[in-house]
């Protein structure tokens, strides 16, 4: 049965999973994982704290498998427990004290050596930047860009159009770049 579940898809996986085969928990796993991971990384600024929460992710994705709802997508959903969790523990705890040169590393591992040297400086300077905006303005650029999600996904989560989640990832990327010293703030 294990052999065959890699060659399912999310909504098959999900079936499985509402049937209680911790099997298909492990399947969606190692799909989305990462996307997870890196969310909660920018989020959180804490590779430690990043790692534990994709764990609590999965533990509440298994209890609440009978709550899913296939006409949303399974990293759409993933990501919309993990940005819950990731407000809750914002608010419990001050997460501001960012591992920024691990958090670096860890977002910089699909670079080449040669490019991770020569962008380190500033990817640390970006990381550094992006702990200063505000939650709604990290939460937006995390989900579209380390979340991978899709325009028409990210409005889905949070709840509210597509037009809007374009204007707030314009407006979050200019609030980045002004915070970075890229551009200007009176530009």
């Amino acid at each position: 049965m294990k052999n065959q579940l890699h060659e399912l898809n999310e909504d098959q996986l999900m079936r499985y999973l509402a049937a209680g085969n911790i099997e298909a928990l492990e399947e969606l796993y190692k799909l989305h994982a990462t996307n997870i991971y890196k969310y909660a990384v920018r989020i959180l600024g804490s590779p430690v704290e990043a790692d534990d929460m994709v764990q609590e992710v999965f533990l509440r994705i298994w209890k609440n498998r009978d709550k899913y709802d296939p006409a949303s997508h399974f990293r759409a959903w993933a990501l919309r427990i993990c940005a819950n969790m990731c407000i809750d523990r914002k608010r419990k705890a001050d997460c501001r004290n960012v591992e920024i040169t691990q958090a670096s590393q860890i977002l910089s591992n699909e670079m080449s050596p040669e490019m991770a040297a020569i962008n380190k400086e500033g990817f640390e300077k970006v990381l550094m930047a992006f702990q200063l905006l505000a939650f709604a303005d990290q939460q937006i650029l995390a989900l579209r860009f380390d979340g991978d999600l899709s325009v028409s996904e990210t409005a889905e989560i949070l709840d509210c159009s597509i037009r809007t989640v374009h204007y707030r990832t314009a407006e979050a990327i200019k609030h980045l770049q002004i915070a970075s010293g890229v551009i200007d703030e009176q530009a």
